[in-house]
């Protein structure tokens, strides 16, 4: 047997919980059994990951309490053991697996906000457009100019407001989430810190069309033409909201 095929076999036994596996491939400890040698490793590898789980989706827990969220988590776990090296990659696939299971619209657009603040961490660094540059633009180009989304960002819709649950969920665990409509734009800032921007849905609409590749002369005649009921918003706040999203850096 290779090292290789030992070290797999140890992690295959430790994960699956199958102690006399293990046992055959460690010495026998001069202090206590192997039963007890190899118990440090199995309650040590669920301990060690499921509180990582915990600490990334510490919403999540505090909504459905600590004891709840570990019964998931080790479940997770069970079914869909680590197999890499980077705990934080392993911990956003935990998203995928809830949102199969979970009967709670709710608490799965909970989870899916923590999982893509995690996730932001891993993409890719992109300069944003510097609000100087947009200063010195002309009118006539500022209307031709295609504004791209930041590699290091993500733009999220909810059904139910869990941004206003996150703010809040240290001091009050138990608020309750309201079914409204939230969206959030999640931008990393050359710090790596994570800054969420709560955004009107017709903010959202116009960065929509704006990502997907219009400039913005094009963006306002199609945003116009499709959302005609938030023409008077747009008119009175556009000029506030491009300033703050060239400031938060959206745009690249």
């Amino acid at each position: 047997m290779t090292y290789k095929e030992l070290l797999n076999n140890f992690h295959s036994a430790i994960v699956d919980i199958k102690l006399e596996a293990a046992e055959n491939v460690i010495s026998q400890p001069q202090k206590g059994t192997k039963k007890e040698r190899i118990k440090i490793y199995t309650e040590g590898y669920f301990i060690r990951i499921t509180d990582a789980l915990a600490d990334i989706y510490s919403a999540f827990t505090a909504h459905i309490g600590f004891d709840k969220a570990q019964r998931i988590f080790t479940e997770f776990l069970k079914k869909h053991p680590s197999t890499g090296y980077n705990l934080d990659t392993y911990c956003v696939s935990f998203y995928d697996y809830f949102s199969q299971i979970s009967g709670s619209k709710i608490l799965t657009e909970l989870v899916r906000l923590e999982s893509e603040i995690l996730k932001n961490h891993f993409r890719e660094d992109s300069p944003a457009i510097s609000p100087q540059k947009l200063a010195e633009t002309s009118p006539e180009d500022f209307a031709k100019l295609v504004l791209k989304q930041r590699n290091e960002s993500v733009l999220l819709e909810f059904d139910h407001d869990v941004e206003t649950y996150f703010q809040e969920y240290e001091t009050n665990p138990r608020m309750a989430i309201e079914k409204k409509y939230c969206s959030v734009f999640i931008c990393r800032r050359p710090d790596y810190q994570q800054k969420r921007h709560s955004l009107t849905r017709a903010e959202t609409e116009f960065l929509k069309l704006l990502f997907a590749g219009n400039n913005v002369d094009e963006a306002i005649t199609r945003f116009s033409a499709l959302f005609a009921e938030y023409n008077q918003e747009i008119e009175a706040n556009f000029q506030n909201w491009f300033s703050k999203w060239v400031q938060n850096g959206f745009f690249k």
